[in-house]
């Protein structure tokens, strides 16, 4: 039975210990409040737990999980750390508002009156008069149709070019322009992706990514509306994992930051009972052990993989079927949210044709 609720009267929603689907390796090289933590952060991600959804009560889940109360407090304020959640008094700890950050109408103004006031002042400066001025913008508006660029936060390059790319097919006529960045561009201050904000004012990045953006842009002096979006494992990949059989063995190549998330994600969706995932993972800024890798490909395994390492295994030429790539697509509820921004695209369901895999 689930232990979702909503607080009498208030409308806050509490989630039980025994809703979250985690699972935790005492044996694995990874501290357990890191297993947690990152397991959490794929839930804010996915949307299973909400904006402003309180977490169980930190004796709850340790009892559920088996771990001392102090692990699990060490999970909350890796989260709390990272802007993930916020403790309120009398509630513990709740997520976020993590759809992003929005400007109001007045805040626009504000700024399309500043850029209004840079270009009369140049105008005045290179000896134009006002009149002048005037009609050279009006001319502009007439004829620019050059479409509203957006900037594209993912977790790595290629990880941000393969959104925007479904992104741009999907609103192709909607005179907007996404462009692939990564979230390393943007803490290193990259000097392309910093003059983008002189025309660009979205940013478009991952919901555990929203503070994190947040406050560099501040950092930077950059005015933007960030908007969150979340996404989960796609249908053929649940399907996939289904069809997983205890005939079969397999190995899950992923990075080691991931190996909890989508261990958890083969318990939860996996047909198998027995047969346990034997794990090769990579380390920061690592490949995967090339002797690991060679007796798998050795081997009769399956191997199920995460887009972290892909390039690693294309590069492997093993046929289709000893391969299982976990594949992830933006929620419904994101597609909903950007339709409702740039309009309803005639013809183009709500769910993702094109699942993009990522990590």
């Amino acid at each position: 039975m689930s232990e979702r609720s909503r607080g009498q009267g208030t409308g806050q929603v509490t989630v039980g210990a025994g809703d979250l689907r985690l699972r935790i390796a005492p044996s694995d090289a990874m501290p357990l409040y890191l297993q947690i933590a990152h397991q959490l952060k794929q839930l804010i991600m996915t949307g299973e737990l909400a904006d402003s959804v309180q977490l169980p009560a930190v004796r709850s889940l340790a009892l559920h999980l088996g771990v001392n109360p102090g692990t699990v407090m060490q999970a909350y304020r890796e989260l709390s750390q990272e802007g993930l959640t916020a403790s309120i008094r009398g509630r513990g700890s709740v997520v976020r508002t993590l759809s992003g950050r929005s400007a109001d109408a007045m805040a626009r103004e504000r700024l399309l009156d500043a850029a209004v006031r840079r270009l009369v002042s140049r105008g005045r400066a290179l000896g134009f008069e006002p009149v002048e001025v005037q009609q050279r913008l009006n001319a502009a508006l007439l004829h620019d149709s050059s479409p509203v660029r957006i900037v594209f936060l993912g977790v790595t390059a290629a990880h941000a070019a393969r959104y925007t790319r479904e992104l741009n097919d999907r609103y192709a006529a909607r005179a907007v322009r996404f462009v692939p960045y990564s979230v390393a561009d943007l803490q290193h201050r990259d000097e392309s992706l910093l003059a983008e904000f002189k025309t660009a004012y979205t940013v478009v990045t991952f919901a555990p990514r929203v503070p994190e953006v947040e406050r560099t842009l501040d950092t930077c002096g950059v005015a933007a509306e960030i908007i969150g979006v979340r996404a989960e494992l796609s249908v053929g990949s649940r399907r996939d994992l289904a069809a997983m059989s205890d005939d079969r063995s397999y190995v899950l190549f992923t990075e080691k930051r991931a190996v909890p998330t989508i261990m958890a994600l083969i318990d939860a969706h996996g047909g198998i009972d027995r047969n346990p995932v034997e794990v090769v993972a990579s380390g920061d800024q690592e490949d995967l052990d090339p002797r690991q890798v060679g007796d798998v490909v050795d081997s009769e395994k399956i191997i199920i993989y995460s887009f972290g390492v892909r390039e690693q295994v294309a590069a492997l030429n093993l046929p289709r079927e000893r391969l299982l790539e976990l594949k992830f697509e933006f929620t419904d509820a994101t597609w909903v949210e950007l339709d409702r921004r740039w309009g309803p695209v005639p013809g183009v369901p709500a769910r993702s044709q094109n699942p993009t895999g990522l990590s």
